[in-house]
């Protein structure tokens, strides 16, 4: 999928909840593992350039194993 490929090569989705808005539109909050900043940061260039609308990063924190964990929000606007 689209949202996997946009993964650095160090990352990985934890979790994902999609919901389905009003507009028929699709809000998925999703939280992804990382080993750096730079990876979020990739992230969230790669997101932008796959058009996904309203990224938000909502959480960011640390693991027991040291990898960062960020809950990030975003809107997919192609009509279902």
């Amino acid at each position: 999928s689209d949202l996997e490929n946009s993964l650095p090569d160090s990352s990985y989705i934890v979790s994902m909840a999609p919901t389905l808005a009003k507009d028929s539109k699709l809000q998925l909050s999703f939280k992804v593992a990382y080993s750096s900043v730079d990876d979020l940061l990739e992230l969230y260039n790669n997101l932008k350039a796959l058009k996904f609308k309203q990224i938000r990063i909502i959480s960011e924190a640390e693991n027991e194993k040291g990898l960062l964990i960020s809950e990030i929000s975003l809107n997919y606007e192609k009509d279902i």
